[in-house]
C-alpha cells in the first residue's frame, strides 16, 4: 500500500532528508543514538512530519508500528 501511494512516499523521503539535515543518517541502517533520539523527540519540525506521515498512513489503512518503521528503514538502504 505504501509504495503505491506517491504522497506517502514523498512524505517519507522528506522525513529522511529532514533527519539527515538534523545529523541522523538512516540510509546506512543505523538507529540514532539515545541522545539523538531525545533531541529528535523534542524537535517540533520532526514531530510535525511524523504526525503528517501518521495521518497519511492512517488514511491508507496502515498502522505506524515498529514493523512499519523497520520497513521504512530497509527501503532507505
Amino acid at each position: 500500500k505504501i509504495r503505491s501511494d506517491p504522497e506517502i512516499l514523498v512524505s517519507i523521503q522528506e522525513f529522511s532528508q529532514l533527519l539527515q539535515g538534523k545529523g541522523v543518517d538512516i540510509s546506512r541502517g543505523q538507529m540514532p543514538s539515545m541522545l539523538q533520539m531525545a533531541k529528535l523527540a523534542s524537535d517540533k519540525e520532526i514531530n510535525a512530519k511524523i504526525t503528517n506521515i501518521n495521518t497519511l498512513l492512517n488514511r491508507a489503512g496502515i498502522t505506524l508500528d515498529s514493523q512499519t518503521i523497520q520497513k521504512f528503514m530497509n527501503w532507505a538502504n
